[in-house]
């Protein structure tokens, strides 16, 4: 895949955004700060670089994962794949994902046909980074919610060869009464566990710095470089916000489920 010096700059706003919004951050924001770290800590030391930055995306699920375990546990709710669904912390914008169900019992098979990370990946010609997120992202967020539950991943769509990412929820037989039990779990939690995008980016940043930053002996250029690089992509009307959302993250503890920005 050819790669390109420079990522590519955001628009302002939509052609149907409203221009009350353009200050919002979004998956695909979240999707090019990966896409940036990664290729900067290739550049500076190739395949440990990769790695380095691996180690960080396991890290950024587990610590994810966790918090989601602890709130579904403060309200009494089994550690199950439903409750995982249940007690995600994002919503992306409608319409951007595209999830068919390829088999719905005894066992749940889904099929994610498209998505906002992958979108941004592929315009910016960083799939390949976009790979090492996909690869370990979703498996580690499991291990941390509940590391008994077992989540087939049989392709993910940043691999250069599926055409969708495949999921296999083993143990989650889906009927029709299972569906309502887990949009009524939804409905009762949601408000609690859904965190804004500028947290998940802080968050991001957060953990990908301290992969990256044990990689270089604690040498920050990497991460200055990958924080200045993320907010000129941003451009003029997200730059300023976003570089505001990186700065904050030090201050945050991303261990703590309660935490917000």
């Amino acid at each position: 895949m050819t790669r390109h010096e420079n990522p590519a700059r955001f628009p302002s706003a939509g052609a149907d955004e409203p221009a009350a919004t353009p200050h919002v951050l979004r998956p695909e924001h979240h999707a090019t700060l990966f896409g940036i770290m990664v290729r900067n800590a290739i550049a500076i030391a190739g395949q440990e670089g990769l790695n380095a930055a691996a180690e960080g995306v396991k890290a950024y699920a587990l610590q994810r994962g966790s918090r989601m375990r602890t709130r579904a546990l403060a309200n009494g709710d089994p550690l199950t794949f439903a409750a995982y669904m249940a007690y995600s912390e994002w919503a992306a914008p409608s319409g951007s994902i595209q999830i068919a169900a390829a088999q719905r019992s005894p066992t749940y098979i889904t099929r994610t046909l498209a998505c906002p990370w992958h979108a941004a990946w592929l315009e910016r010609g960083m799939l390949e980074e976009g790979y090492c997120y996909c690869k370990y992202i979703d498996e580690y967020l499991v291990r941390g919610f509940n590391n008994q539950l077992v989540l087939g991943v049989n392709s993910v769509h940043t691999d250069g060869v599926s055409e969708y990412c495949e999921f296999v929820w083993n143990g989650l037989d889906f009927t029709p009464q299972a569906e309502l039990e887990l949009e009524a779990m939804r409905r009762r939690v949601q408000g609690d566990s859904i965190r804004s995008w500028e947290y998940h980016i802080a968050h991001l940043f957060a953990a990908m710095s301290a992969a990256l930053t044990s990689l270089t002996g604690g040498d920050r250029g990497i991460i200055t470089k990958s924080r200045d690089e993320f907010v000129a992509a941003c451009g003029a009307a997200y730059g300023p916000h976003a570089a505001r959302v990186l700065d904050a993250a030090r201050h945050i503890d991303f261990t703590d489920p309660s935490g917000r920005l």
